[in-house]
């Protein structure tokens, strides 16, 4: 086996392994141009939680395909991206296909594949922690307003529990 030879079976062996990785990873991952923003490739995952087909998305640009809300969303969020070289939980808001606009963190890198400049974004849909957070907040405002306008004394107490589970005090 000649030196080039081993040599070329290694690559493909590590491009293999890049690819496993990339569409197995449970994360939504999409791999873009610095230059005009269109996808290289993205994982099951990010053509999941935009509600479009990978095929749909691979060569189109997220503008394209609608899912941001305008040009200027797109560039405060990734501003970071091209600014630093990398960025972690960027919120933007995006919208899937079904038009339905969804809160997001973006982390990512860019990185130069081939003498271009591309960016490898891991997206995270928070939309369901937004609102839980929003609702909490609400909650603990109400309870407050009714502790502090009322006449009436209050008294907090945490159960203790024994290994059973049974109170047994209170603190």
């Amino acid at each position: 086996v000649t030196e080039l030879e081993r040599a070329q079976r290694e690559l493909a062996e590590k491009e293999r392994r890049f690819a496993l990785l990339f569409h197995a990873n449970p994360g939504p991952l999409a791999l873009s141009r610095v230059v005009d923003g269109r996808f290289i490739d993205v994982n099951q995952a990010f053509a999941e939680i935009v509600g479009l087909r990978r095929e749909d998305l691979l060569g189109r640009t997220a503008l394209e395909v609608g899912l941001w809300p305008s040009a200027e969303d797109r560039q405060r969020a990734f501003s970071p991206f091209v600014e630093h070289g990398s960025a972690t939980r960027v919120p933007a808001r995006v919208r899937r296909a079904d038009g339905e606009l969804r809160d997001a963190r973006i982390s990512g890198i860019t990185l130069e594949l081939e003498g271009e400049p591309c960016l490898l974004v891991l997206a995270e849909d928070v939309t369901e922690l937004n609102r839980a957070q929003a609702a909490l907040g609400e909650s603990e405002a109400r309870l407050r307003a009714a502790t502090e306008g009322s006449l009436d004394a209050f008294m907090l107490l945490d159960a203790v529990r024994d290994e059973r589970g049974r109170v047994v005090d209170f603190r």
